[in-house]
């Protein structure tokens, strides 16, 4: 995101008053921001399952073993991509309900802050980093 100069004063202003203040309208930016590109990113995954959920003339012709055993495989290939879209879309979702909830920079588990450095470098984040420390120790 590119703040042109005004912008770029204000902040400085806003930050040197007060600096929470600051970390939240950072994330509320930023968090439009995101929810954008996931919108974006979910029309075109949903385009790409209405393609994987048309279904070709399958078992129809049951004279060659092979052809029906390439079939097969196909549709298990288109199955499993299909599968993964829409996990995919689920996840989307859930950010977007948290971004219009308010909760986004919020810590699915202790429900405090996730530091904003952190969600600048990985903004789908979901957990503060003390709760996936835990969470990859399990």
């Amino acid at each position: 995101m590119e703040f042109n100069f005004l912008t770029k004063h204000f902040l400085n202003f806003i930050f040197a008053i007060d600096k929470k203040f600051f970390i939240v309208y950072y994330i509320i930016m930023k968090a439009d921001a995101l929810k954008e590109k996931l919108e974006k990113e979910k029309k075109r995954l949903l385009k790409r399952l209405e393609k994987l959920n048309v279904l070709e003339d399958f078992g129809s012709d049951v004279g060659d073993l092979d052809e029906e055993m390439d079939e097969a495989e196909e549709l298990s290939v288109k199955l499993s991509e299909a599968s993964v879209i829409r996990k995919r879309i689920n996840e989307i979702n859930y950010l977007i309900n948290k971004i219009n909830s308010g909760t986004y920079g919020l810590c699915d588990k202790c429900k405090k802050s996730i530091n904003p450095q952190e969600l600048e470098k990985e903004p789908e984040l979901i957990l503060c980093s003390v709760c996936r420390n835990k969470k990859n120790k399990k």
